[in-house]
C-alpha cells in the first residue's frame, strides 16, 4: 500500500501532478477537493482515491481526514495544497473577501494539519506535513494583501507546528510564485482587470529565470520534502519562485 497521502486541492494543477507522481511511486494517494466532478476525473486519470473536503468548513475538513484514517488505518503524509486567490487593492477589500481567503487558505489548512497531525502521532513512524504557501506571503503585495496575509500565516503555522509535533512529525513549507496552472491564468486576468497590462508584465519581469514554473516542478519539490531524503528538514519554508523579488 505504501504511505497513505492526503492532497488537499487535489482537483487543481499542482494537486493532479502530486497525485499522479506519488501514486506512480507506490503511495496510496487520496485527493481531497470541493469540486467533486473535477476531482473524480483527476482521481480516475491518476489512479488515486478521492474524498470530498470543503476547506471553508472545519467540520468537512475533520470529516474527510477521519474518513481517510478509518479507511486506511493511518495517515502518513498531508499536503496542504488547497487555496484560492483574489486580487484587490487594499482599500477595496471587503470583510467577505477577507473571511473567504482566510477561511480557506489558512483556517482550513490549520484544521487539516491539526487533524492529520493527531493521526500521525499515533503512527510508530510519525508522518510529514507539507504546506503549500506562496511567495506572496514573504513580501509586500498592495493588491494581494489578504492572500499574502493568509500565506504568511501558513509560513508561521509551519514553524509552530514543527515545534508542536516534533520529533515524530516533520512540517515543511514551499512558497511558489508563478505556476503555469488555471489558477495562475485567472491571476493574470485579474491583474489586467485591476491595473491593465502593466502590473502583469511587471510581475513577469521579476522572474529571474524568465518563465513560470510548471506544476510538476512544484510537485517534485513537495515530494522531496515529504520523502526520507529530507528526513532532517522541519520548520522551514523553501522558495520555488524563479527568483521573484530578488531585485
Amino acid at each position: 500500500m505504501g504511505r497513505v497521502v492526503i492532497v488537499t486541492g487535489g482537483a487543481g494543477g499542482i494537486g493532479q501532478a502530486l497525485g499522479a507522481t506519488m501514486a506512480a511511486n507506490g503511495d496510496t494517494v487520496v485527493l481531497a477537493d470541493i469540486n467533486m466532478e473535477r476531482l473524480q476525473e483527476v482521481a480516475a486519470a491518476t489512479g488515486c482515491d478521492f474524498v470530498h473536503m470543503d476547506m471553508g468548513n472545519v467540520a468537512s475538513v475533520r470529516t474527510a481526514i477521519a474518513t481517510v484514517a478509518q479507511k486506511y488505518g493511518r495517515i502518513d503524509v498531508l499536503i496542504n495544497n488547497a487555496g484560492i486567490f483574489r486580487l484587490e487593492p487594499m482599500l477595496d477589500v471587503t470583510e467577505e473577501t477577507y473571511d473567504l481567503l482566510m477561511d480557506i487558505n489558512l483556517k482550513g489548512a490549520f484544521f487539516a494539519l491539526q487533524a492529520a497531525g493527531a493521526e500521525m502521532l499515533k503512527n510508530e513512524t510519525g508522518g510529514v506535513v507539507v504546506n503549500v504557501a506562496s511567495a506572496a506571503g514573504r513580501s509586500g503585495r498592495p493588491t494581494q494583501t489578504i492572500y499574502g496575509l493568509s500565506k504568511a500565516g501558513m509560513v508561521h503555522m509551519t514553524k509552530s507546528a514543527a515545534i508542536a509535533l516534533a520529533p515524530k512529525v516533520r512540517v515543511c513549507c514551499v512558497c511558489p510564485a508563478a505556476v503555469d496552472t488555471d489558477m495562475m491564468a485567472a491571476n493574470f486576468a485579474a491583474r489586467r482587470a485591476v491595473s491593465g497590462d502593466a502590473e502583469a508584465e511587471a510581475f513577469k519581469a521579476k522572474l529571474l529565470l524568465g518563465r513560470m514554473s510548471t506544476a510538476q516542478e512544484v510537485a517534485d519539490l513537495v515530494i522531496y520534502l515529504a520523502s526520507d531524503k529530507a528526513a532532517y528538514i522541519t520548520g522551514g519554508s523553501v522558495d520555488i519562485s524563479g527568483g521573484l523579488d530578488m531585485h
